[in-house]
């Protein structure tokens, strides 16, 4: 997912990165369902969500 200053706003819920990736997942799973299974499994974290927790950001930055 790329990044683009105006198109997320961490503080807006709909807004933010960690929504934008999970609404791309579960449209790839609405989509391509065998896709879906072999890049993230059978559910659970998002990609994003997966980096986070694995690089946790600065007590300054929000997502």
């Amino acid at each position: 997912m790329a990044h683009n200053e105006r198109l997320f706003d961490p503080l807006t819920e709909t807004l933010s990165p960690a929504r934008a990736d999970a609404d791309i997942t579960q449209l790839l799973r609405v989509l391509c369902p065998e896709a879906a299974e072999r890049l993230y499994g059978d559910g659970g974290r998002t990609p994003v969500e997966l980096f986070c927790k694995e690089h946790p950001a600065p007590a300054d930055v929000r997502l």
